[in-house]
């Protein structure tokens, strides 16, 4: 771990603002967490409409459709609140 670095948004930002704590937690926090919470959590934010890939690579989109759909078939649902995403016309 970089002391520094996990201390420098702190300093810049103070340690009330996001950007002031450490991403992963601290570890009080950390060992706080309850499981199903977690889990719910995740179901309920963790929704296609809300979600970005991005790949990159030598692929095309005859490879990658086919591993995209068969992946991610399964998952479905829109964000909390119904907001829509601009859809990528790449594919």
């Amino acid at each position: 771990a970089n002391v520094a670095d996990d201390r420098a948004g702190e300093a810049v930002f103070g340690p009330d603002h996001p950007y002031g704590r450490l991403t992963l937690g601290e570890p009080e926090s950390v060992e706080r967490l309850d499981r199903d919470a977690l889990v719910e959590f995740h179901r309920r934010r963790y929704r296609p409409r809300g979600s970005v890939l991005v790949i990159a690579g030598d692929l095309g989109a005859g490879d990658l459709r086919p591993l995209l759909e068969g992946t991610f078939r399964r998952w479905g649902g829109d964000v909390p609140g119904g907001r829509r995403q601009r859809r990528c016309r790449g594919l």
